[in-house]
């Protein structure tokens, strides 16, 4: 399931912490900042978000309610609706503000304090494999890891897998029996033994 997490930039400390929440329990989250790159189109990347998730949360609040932007994506995204009953809309108000008529009737959460977030993503997963949580987060962490590991090297590292530490050494060297560059990253916390190398052609 692939969710779109519309809201304000006002409450993007809100959209961080549910976006994460969910991925932590296996649901695709598009978030603009994750999403979209630098010198990306922001409108060409939202219109893809929007087409290609099946769940459009809505986080509600006054700021939201002021927002040119969110307008927009709730009307896009009913306009999908109306061609696909199976597409959903969950509105999480993180104020009093009062909801959207044509978003008002659908169920959604209210949120008093921040723990309420793990609440609307145990209910929005239900429960997900561990397979689909780790195929996310590998990639969310492949994503992190572009561009601060050495070029070519195949491990994408920024953390030992085994003690979440950041003390990471990155090496590179020509093996000396075989036409292979090595690569290999090795974590240097104390008494972690994490290592990794691997050789590819030349």
């Amino acid at each position: 399931m692939q969710l779109f997490l519309s809201h304000n930039s006002a409450d993007k400390a809100d959209a961080r912490l549910l976006g994460s929440s969910l991925i932590e329990r296996g649901i695709g989250v598009w978030l603009d900042e994750w999403a979209i790159r630098p010198g990306e189109s922001i409108a060409t990347g939202i219109e893809s978000g929007l087409d290609t998730s099946q769940v459009l949360c809505l986080l509600w609040s006054a700021a939201a309610a002021r927002s040119n932007w969110v307008g927009a994506e709730i009307n896009a995204y009913l306009h999908r609706r109306m061609q696909d009953a199976s597409l959903r809309i969950v509105p999480v108000m993180i104020e009093e503000t009062p909801l959207p008529r044509l978003v008002a009737d659908y169920r959604g959460f209210r949120i008093n304090d921040p723990g309420d977030y793990q609440r609307v993503a145990d209910e929005l997963a239900g429960s997900p494999r561990d397979e689909e949580v780790a195929k996310l987060l590998q990639r969310r962490l492949w994503d992190l890891a572009k561009g601060r590991v050495p070029e070519g090297s195949p491990h994408r590292y920024i953390v030992c897998p085994r003690c979440g530490s950041t003390n990471l050494k990155h090496m590179k060297f020509e093996h000396d029996f075989d036409p292979k560059m090595v690569y290999g990253v090795m974590c240097l916390e104390d008494g972690c033994k994490f290592m990794q190398v691997e050789g590819l052609p030349l």
